[in-house]
């Protein structure tokens, strides 16, 4: 009798890590591939954790596991698309991956959190200031 309620403390985790992070996530695949496109793969990677239940177990790593997990589902999406594209795909493809290499340093993973961040944080000010401006 005691497992349905556990598999509801699982399930409320699991929904708070995916409200608090998946935007950011969402955001970050955007920069490699089109909106649509994010939202699969962070679902995908989401997804493969529940299954998993790696979040019950990562706690102190999940975030950064979150973000390399969805960087591979990128790149691997990339290397999809270079094989089935034409020239003119396959030299953007080419140019994302290694973007996506150049970034595969852990730390960049963090301040790449950290400047998103900012940058929503900005947006907002950058927003007021606008209207501001306009009174």
């Amino acid at each position: 009798m005691d497992r349905p309620k556990e598999d509801d403390r699982e399930l409320i985790q699991f929904k708070e890590l995916y409200k608090s992070i998946a935007p950011m996530l969402i955001f970050y695949a955007g920069k490699y591939v089109n909106a649509v496109t994010a939202e699969d793969l962070v679902q995908d990677v989401f997804l493969k954790v529940w299954q998993k239940r790696t979040f019950l177990f990562l706690k102190e790593g999940i975030k950064t596991y979150l973000y390399r997990s969805v960087q591979h589902a990128c790149l691997d999406y990339l290397k999809h698309q270079e094989v089935k594209g034409d020239y003119i795909n396959a030299v953007t493809t080419k140019l994302k991956i290694e973007e996506i290499y150049y970034n595969d340093d852990p730390q960049s993973l963090f301040a790449e959190d950290e400047r998103l961040e900012l940058i929503h944080v900005l947006s907002g000010r950058t927003k007021n200031f606008g209207n501001s401006c306009t009174a």
